[in-house]
């Protein structure tokens, strides 16, 4: 039985947030391996000319699975309310996200095709064959965005539902796959660098299809409805850019200012640069299990949003956030005192590693914050809040911003202390956000 459908007691709830969470935290970090899979292997087959390519087009690509990757957002939170009511438009709510999401795909693949040229002549350099560029970026954004796109709707209705553990199966035959399909792709069949984005579209065209089925064969099980009618059911593309779309904003908000303090620190140097990156690299593995325990509040905030039973709210916000501090304390403290030895493990040089022991010393300060802020963010999104919590979210990111430009001080420990600033700026926002929408 679940927290909407008994009593709910903090015992109860923090096993349902385990049950949730954890196959969202390891997801992420198999996710991770993913990518980092793909750049072995284009290193490794192609040298530095494929790793370049990948880089290149790396932040290009972020922003834009993350806008598309909003509509499944929005799915999450409505799925989560229709199982919570038991109204049975889950499956519809997700056929009509697929649709909404490969309208949108089908529109940026055409703007980018016909811009192309343009697009390469922006991002290109001396060092990189524009024919390479164009090779990577036509087959990831005709090909490989909209089967993303997909996969993340369909994963985010069977998380709505509270079927995380699908996204977990997906995410670990994804990794045995990419690191299969990939080298065949790129390297036995000659295929070159845009053999990458072909393999890994491909891969989740599979996984899309695989994840949609077993949604169909479990739908009674997870109180996901009937399948659904035919029609696009465009009433619901609104609500669910309304939801999805103001978080992911504000995250590219956030990586515009992550990238913008990485050009503030190279005035410092390359090892600098370097430290920086494996700080914030280090931060964002942090945080991976309170992220998915945030989410976890989400889900069930929404299911009780759902079932009108608001009541039950404010004690599981309680419990999941003292639980997400909780887990917290262990990376805060695996950064705050082994982060030479870890930096270690990605560098040789003695400058590079103090350099990142002493930021991480920094920017440990910050693991907390963002677990409040996470969890009050997917809270927030699950009551149809996100919009305000997208702006505020973006002023948190000024507010770092403007105490880097205007702080004296070594670059690179100005950033690390905008980055905590931003964070705490963040946490406090959206509490405060929070109390304002609170149920009375």
């Amino acid at each position: 039985m679940s927290v909407v459908e008994q009593t709910a007691t903090p015992r109860l709830v923090v096993r349902k947030l385990w049950k949730l969470g954890w196959p969202l935290g390891l997801m992420l970090q198999l996710v991770g391996y993913s990518d980092a899979v793909v750049m072995f292997w284009l290193g490794h087959m192609l040298g530095p000319a494929g790793l370049a390519v990948e880089a290149t087009m790396r932040h290009l690509f972020m922003a834009a699975g993350w806008l598309i990757g909003s509509v499944g957002t929005g799915v999450s939170v409505l799925v989560s309310q229709s199982v919570g009511a038991r109204d049975g438009k889950a499956l519809t709510i997700v056929a009509s996200g697929v649709r909404l999401c490969l309208v949108m795909s089908a529109v940026t693949a055409a703007i980018v095709v016909v811009c192309n040229g343009p697009i390469v002549d922006v991002l290109g350099s001396r060092d990189i064959a524009p024919s390479d560029l164009r090779a990577y970026m036509l087959p990831w954004v005709v090909l490989t965005l909209p089967s993303i796109g997909v996969l993340l709707v369909l994963l985010g209705g069977s998380s709505g539902a509270g079927w995380t553990q699908l996204t977990l199966q997906r995410a670990a035959a994804d990794l045995a796959l990419t690191t299969v399909v990939v080298p065949l792709f790129v390297g036995v069949l000659g295929l070159g660098v845009g053999g990458a984005p072909l393999a890994v579209g491909l891969v989740q065209l599979a996984m899309a299809a695989l994840v949609w089925r077993a949604m169909r064969r479990r739908r009674e099980t997870w109180h996901l409805g009937a399948l659904p009618e035919r029609g696009s059911h465009r009433e619901l593309w609104r609500p669910l850019l309304d939801i999805g779309l103001p978080p992911q904003l504000a995250r590219l908000a956030m990586l515009g200012a992550y990238a913008y303090l990485a050009q503030h620190v190279a005035q410092e140097g390359e090892a600098q640069v370097a430290a920086y990156g494996i700080s914030v690299m280090l931060m964002f593995v942090g945080f991976n299990l309170t992220a998915a325990i945030g989410r976890a509040c989400g889900i069930l905030v929404g299911q009780l949003v759902g079932a009108k039973a608001w009541d039950r709210v404010p004690m599981v916000v309680r419990v999941a956030l003292t639980f997400s501090l909780c887990l917290s304390v262990g990376p805060v403290l695996l950064l705050m005192l082994g982060g030479g030895p870890i930096a270690s493990l990605f560098v040789d040089q003695a400058l590079v590693i103090d350099s990142a022991r002493d930021t991480l010393r920094v920017i440990a300060w910050a693991l907390p914050f963002t677990a409040i802020s996470q969890l009050y963010l997917f809270v927030l999104t699950a009551i149809k809040a996100s919009k305000v919590a997208g702006l505020l979210g973006i002023v948190a990111d000024g507010v770092g911003l403007a105490f880097a430009l205007l702080w004296p001080g070594p670059p690179l420990e100005v950033a690390a202390w905008s980055i905590v600033l931003s964070n705490a700026t963040r946490a406090v926002l959206f509490f405060g956000l929070w109390r304002i929408k609170l149920p009375k």
